[in-house]
Parts: C-alpha cells; structure tokens; sequence
C-alpha cells in the first residue's frame, strides 16, 4: 500500500475543507482510492534519540524538515518527529483515525479508530478500533493498550498495543514504540542498539512474540485523522 498526498491545497474552517490550488502535504490518500480525505497529524521518527510520546504530546515549536512529513521517499531526510499543531488545537470533529506503520515506503500495517468525542490521547483503545491488517487485534484483549503505554523509570514503551506480558520472554503484542536508550528485555536490546526510539510491530496478521522473527523494525509511523464534516479533497 503507497502513500499518496494531495496535490492541491486545501484551507479549513471549522474542519470543511474545499481545494485550493498548490500542494499541501496535510492532506494524504492512505488507502489509494482517490479519497485523499486523511489529514496528518504526527508522524514518528526513529533513531532521532527525542522522546515520541513527548513530541506527540508537546506542543512542537521547531520547524522540521520536508521528509518528516512524508513517508514513501525513504531516503528523504528527517531528524525530528513531526506534530501538526493546528490539528492537535483544534482538536474538534474527528470522526476516524488511523495509526499506520510504514516500512520502506509503504504502509504494512495499520488500525482504524472510531474517534468521536475522542481527545488526542484516549482515541487509542481497543473498544475503539474499527478494523486492523491485524486480524486478531479487535477482540484480542490486553493488559496495556494505549499512547502512555508502560512509562515508568526502567521501562518507557509508548504507543504500546500489548496482548500480555510473560517475564521477557513470553511478552506478546501488535505494536510498541520503545522509547530509551538502555530498554530492559532483550527483544527490545537487540533492536534499540544504541539510539531510540524504535518502532517494533507484528509482521504478521497476527500477535507476535517479541523475541521472535515475525517482529519487523519500522521505519516511521503515521497518526491521521478524518474529520466528521470534512469534505474529501479529490486528485
């Protein structure tokens, strides 16, 4: 699955959007059926050895590069995470969102969230997904699903979709943003060398164990919304 962004621009009042001409990279066709109606509101970075969950939560105050924006062109350079602050302000109207994993330019995995009445950390539940590439994930259980995820002095996993923990060994899960340097069991060891965070996911269309060789290593994830009232911008 390519990414595809808009190439017109778009303006928003009160989350209507009408096209424009220009480009605006706010605005991407995530699942290529010429509805380019997801806005981006925070991309991950790896390796960039800055905290996701707190650019995700931080109002961002830098200017980033061009290639923290995108996700198909792979060797387009980004040394930051990227917040869409006017999103996050505005946080109103949404009605979906989707969490999407990307891995040498294209998206290999993704959940859908209903999102209504959401804030811009409680939407990332598991009583609201809608669907997922994972197919046991909806109904699955866990013993820690959410942004904050398992954030304590010696562990700091964010955006963490864990199934159940087992000792290290038997710790089983979808999705897990490892957010440290020196992380505690060894499947997050061998993946965070030296820099964080890293992005860990099943490569699976199931659960995986993380000690196991179905764990994929990303390369950016995306967080984009789609508002209640918006009207699709179209190519």
């Amino acid at each position: 699955m390519q990414l595809s962004h808009v190439v017109t621009a778009a303006v928003c009042v009160t989350h209507v959007c009408l096209a424009q001409p220009g480009d605006d990279s706010e605005f991407y066709d995530i699942f290529e059926n010429d509805f380019p109606e997801w806005r981006l509101a925070f991309r991950g970075t790896p390796g960039v050895m800055t905290s996701v969950y707190s650019a995700y939560t931080t109002r961002q105050t830098i200017q980033v590069e061009p290639g923290c924006k995108q996700f198909s062109n792979t060797s387009q350079p980004c040394s930051h995470h990227y917040r869409n602050n006017a999103v996050f302000d505005n946080w109103a109207d949404v009605d979906q969102i989707v969490f999407a994993v990307y891995k040498g330019g294209k998206m290999v995995a993704h959940v859908k969230f209903e999102a209504s009445h959401s804030t811009i950390v409680d939407w990332f539940s598991m009583k609201n997904i809608v669907s997922s590439t994972w197919t046991d994930i909806k109904n699955g259980g866990s013993n820690i699903f959410s942004i904050d995820g398992h954030n304590s002095p010696s562990v700091n996993r964010h955006f963490f979709m864990e199934h159940s923990y087992g000792g290290c060994p038997g710790d089983l899960g979808w999705f897990v943003a490892v957010d440290m340097a020196r992380p505690t069991c060894d499947w997050e060891k061998k993946r965070v060398p030296h820099t964080f965070p890293a992005f860990l996911y099943s490569s699976t269309d199931k659960m995986v164990n993380w000690n196991t060789a179905g764990v994929g290593v990303a390369d950016s994830f995306g967080v984009f919304v789609k508002y209640r009232q918006g009207q699709a911008i179209g190519k």
